[in-house]
């Protein structure tokens, strides 16, 4: 998908439009106030911010009563943002890695607070550089979620692409084992990617 200038996209709730044909239009009247208002505010915030282009879905438990595209998918080319348009949704991935692992808690398949290593057990790092504090605990998924593990944020080596590398997590875990700890666990919040993409990979083992 070509851009050009600042292609600055927004998807809110998108991957709720994989539901398929909108099954709740007809509790859309009901949302008629708010579906107005939304759309007045976005259309003024994207004036504001010269966002390119945005789609959006209202939600109603399972139904999707309300679902619209803004501005364009590819501007360049006069191509439309639709309810249907594929966007790059970043650390959104955070939100529904973390709505998982918090699923998974709540059903008792694992416990964020205890320690990374009981469900990986292949997990190590080297502890930090710096001199500080000593470790109050160790990583657990708690500090992981929350971005006070310590783990490095950046370890990229192709995280960022259009296609799933089924293999970033095995590389992640094994460079790791030489990779030192920014901080100690619980000690600053320090944004980790890498922290996340292990969740979510979970090194390619079930948490249960």
């Amino acid at each position: 998908m070509k851009s050009s200038g600042t292609f600055c996209l927004v998807s809110l709730l998108a991957f709720c439009l994989a539901l398929g044909v909108i099954g709740g239009c007809k509790k859309a009247a009901g949302y008629s106030t708010t579906i107005e208002q939304i759309t007045a505010l976005i259309e003024q915030r994207m004036q504001e911010n010269q966002v390119t282009g945005l789609s959006i879905a209202l939600v109603d438990g399972q139904d999707v009563v309300w679902a619209k595209g803004f501005g364009y998918a590819d501007k360049e080319n006069d191509v439309k943002a639709t309810t249907e348009t594929i966007y790059e949704i970043g650390s959104v991935s955070k939100t529904i890695t973390a709505t998982a692992v918090m699923q998974l808690h709540e059903q008792g398949q694992l416990d964020i607070d205890r320690p990374l290593t009981d469900y990986l057990p292949e997990f190590s790092i080297q502890p930090p550089l710096r001199s500080g504090p000593r470790p109050a605990g160790p990583i657990t998924i708690r500090t992981m979620l929350t971005h006070h593990s310590g783990i490095p944020g950046d370890l990229l080596n192709g995280a960022f692409a259009l296609e799933l590398d089924p293999d970033y997590n095995e590389w992640l875990l094994n460079d790791l084992h030489h990779e030192h700890a920014y901080y100690p666990p619980n000690f600053v919040h320090a944004y980790s990617n890498s922290a996340v993409s292990l969740l979510g990979g979970g090194g390619g083992k079930s948490f249960s």
